[in-house]
C-alpha cells in the first residue's frame, strides 16, 4: 500500500502518511518469516488483514479490483486462521494467511478503509492498545452499523461466517446475526473480544468517541458517518 505509520513520541500517537512514496518498488513476501510468530501476534495480524478488506469492501470508494481482492482477503483468513491458531506448525495454513495480508493491502491501496480502522485507531491513540486487535474490535462495532447502508455486502460477509445468504432478513437482523457470527469467530480463535480484554479504560471511551467523529481521513470513506454520540454507543457495545 501507499501507507506507512510513523509514531509521533512526543504526542505519545501513531500518524498514518500516504504517499507515492511510501511504496515499494519491489516486495519480498517470505510467509517462512512467519512461522515462528506466537499465537496473539498470528491472529491479531491476520484480523488486521481481514479488517483491510472488510472496510475495502464496504468503503464508498470500493471499486471491482478492490472487491476481487477483499473477497478473497476475507475468506483465506476466515478459511485459515483456526488452522493455524490450533496447529501453529501448518504451513500450509500460514503461507494462505501471507497472501491474505499481500491481497489485503492491495485491496484497501485500491480502495480505503473506514470505519474499523478510525475506531481501532483512536482507541489505540488513547489507550496504547496494538493495532491489529484494536482495528479488528473496529470491525465488530462496524458490522452492525454498516449493515443497513451495505447490506449485500454485510450478507456476503455473514456466509463467511456461516450465515445462510438466501433467508431474508432486515438488515438490522442481518447485522446483528453477522456481527454475532464475527464475534464468535474472533473467540474460538482464542482472541479478545472486546475493549475490556484489551485493558481499555470505560474513561477512553468518550474522548474517543469524539476523535472518531472529528477523523478527517477515515470518517468520509464510511457508507455511514457516527458523530460522537453514535461513536460513544459503538465503543460501549464493544467495551
Amino acid at each position: 500500500s501507499d501507507t506507512a505509520i510513523l509514531t509521533n513520541t512526543e504526542l505519545g500517537v501513531k500518524m498514518g502518511i500516504a504517499s507515492e512514496y511510501s511504496k515499494a518498488k519491489l516486495a519480498i513476501v517470505d510467509p517462512v518469516l512467519t512461522y515462528g510468530l506466537p499465537k496473539s501476534l498470528t491472529g491479531s495480524t491476520a484480523m488486521d488483514a481481514f479488517a483491510h478488506g472488510y472496510e475495502a469492501f464496504t468503503g464508498l470508494m470500493h471499486n471491482p479490483v478492490s472487491d476481487l481482492y477483499a473477497e478473497k482477503t476475507m475468506r483465506l483468513v476466515v478459511d485459515n486462521l483456526p488452522l493455524v491458531m490450533a496447529d501453529p506448525g501448518n504451513t500450509e495454513a500460514r503461507d494462505a494467511l501471507m497472501l491474505a495480508a499481500t491481497i489485503g493491502g492491495m485491496s484497501f491501496g485500491d480502495s480505503m478503509v473506514h470505519l474499523g480502522h478510525n475506531i481501532g485507531q483512536n482507541i489505540g491513540t488513547l489507550a496504547h492498545t496494538p493495532h491489529g486487535v484494536s482495528c479488528m474490535l473496529g470491525v465488530l462495532a462496524a458490522i452492525e452499523y454498516l449493515a443497513p447502508a451495505v447490506p449485500e455486502k454485510t450478507a456476503f460477509v455473514g456466509a463467511l461466517f456461516g450465515l445462510d445468504p438466501l433467508v431474508a432478513r432486515s438488515h438490522e437482523a442481518l447485522g446483528r446475526e453477522t456481527a454475532a457470527r464475527y464475534k464468535a469467530f474472533l473467540v474460538s480463535c482464542g482472541l479478545p473480544a472486546t475493549l475490556r480484554e484489551l485493558g481499555v479504560q470505560e474513561s477512553v471511551l468518550e474522548p474517543a468517541a469524539k476523535l472518531i467523529e472529528e477523523d478527517f481521513i477515515l470518517q468520509p470513506c464510511a457508507p455511514r458517518k457516527p458523530d460522537a454520540a453514535e461513536a460513544l454507543a459503538l465503543l460501549k457495545k464493544i467495551f
